[in-house]
């Protein structure tokens, strides 16, 4: 334990960041099956094990579910007097799935910046801060929101330019992933919204500077415009619920710093 909170550590692994090497056009063309495999691979770990080797540990596993996610969610809500996020805090309350008992692995960051690969192959997955055990449709939920943005410092005639491969890259991981599991297509769209509301929520209260536990600071990436449009347009697409986009207080990113550029958690 590090200041109360609990920490993972890695072996050190050999490769670089996946997205690094997306300027090979091998790479793009491997990229949908890359991650596919490697999230269905690990989504038929059996998680019992691990489990019970965190809760050994001292580790609240009860609260390594989604579940913990729209808590957050509810305490801002409750915190801010904003009439989209309480609607949305109530629908995903109304919504929320049965946890299953047999729960998967869930990354709960899994994009190809945190994928390492070298010499043709995966060598690691990192960044398993976010992990959690509850349906792989939240895992995947998450992922094809996280790729659909894109680069956040795309400049717009980028991002218009890419849209088409980005979209190719969704649906073919999409089709690949589910050659070996089965998704859920209400539960994908569920945790898409508790995905997107869980990053809405975290801005709306920023910038009403409420002091809760959770609230994004000014750096959080996904007040940046093209980050912003995809979390509301996910969120309308489900549930719908608009926000109105006039309502982004953060429409000029020309200060954003450079580190502050990855969508967090």
């Amino acid at each position: 334990m590090l200041n109360d909170r609990p920490f993972l550590l890695m072996e050190l692994l050999p490769g670089a960041a996946l997205g690094s090497l997306l300027d090979d056009e091998l790479v793009i063309q491997q990229l949908p099956g890359i991650m596919a495999n490697l999230q269905a691979g690990y989504h038929k770990i059996d998680s019992s094990g691990l489990i019970r080797l965190l809760a050994n540990s001292g580790i609240s596993v009860e609260e390594m579910t989604p579940m913990s996610m729209l808590t957050r969610v509810a305490a801002i809500a409750e915190a801010i007097d904003e009439s989209e996020l309480s609607t949305l805090n109530t629908w995903l309350i109304d919504n929320q799935p049965v946890q299953p008992t047999d729960p998967v692995v869930c990354h709960g960051d899994f994009h190809p910046n945190n994928v390492l690969y070298a010499d043709g192959k995966v060598t690691g997955l990192i960044d398993w801060g976010n992990v959690v055990f509850t349906h792989a449709e939240y895992d995947v939920a998450i992922t094809r929101l996280t790729i659909s943005v894109g680069p956040p410092d795309w400049d717009t005639a980028t991002r218009a330019q890419m849209q088409p491969l980005i979209d190719q890259l969704i649906n073919g991981y999409l089709a690949i992933y589910r050659q070996q599991r089965a998704l859920d297509d209400e539960l994908l769209a569920y945790y898409g919204v508790l995905r997107a509301t869980h990053a809405y929520a975290k801005v709306a209260g920023a910038k009403n500077g409420v002091d809760v536990p959770y609230v994004a600071g000014d750096g959080y990436a996904w007040r940046l415009p093209p980050l912003y449009a995809a979390i509301t347009n996910t969120i309308r697409d489900a549930t719908g619920v608009t926000i109105p986009p006039a309502w982004s207080p953060f429409a000029d990113t020309s200060t954003t710093r450079r580190r502050d550029t990855r969508p967090a958690s």
